[in-house]
């Protein structure tokens, strides 16, 4: 037992510097992490907003078309192969 107690009370120092250095190192990953969801966050409502908005634009500008005009543009959807 004295062998344990001998060896603990050389190496505590260094095994609490470690256990310190290890809790840095999480508090930045997590951090950077937490940071890295807000930021992706954002970037998916700014998606999400023109998105919406240039929907919305389509969808004025189809609604302005005349009968002949927007069977035109159906067409471009349509299969040419007979299907």
């Amino acid at each position: 037992m004295s062998i344990l107690s001998a060896l603990w009370g050389r190496f505590a120092g260094h095994v609490a510097a470690l256990a310190a250095f290890i809790g840095l190192l999480l508090a930045a990953f997590l951090g950077g992490r937490r940071e890295g969801k807000s930021l992706m966050r954002g970037e998916q409502e700014r998606q999400r907003r023109k998105a919406i908005t240039d929907k919305g634009k389509r969808d004025d500008e189809i609604d302005r078309l005349g009968p002949a005009a927007l069977e035109q543009r159906l067409h471009r959807w349509l299969r040419r192969d007979g299907r």
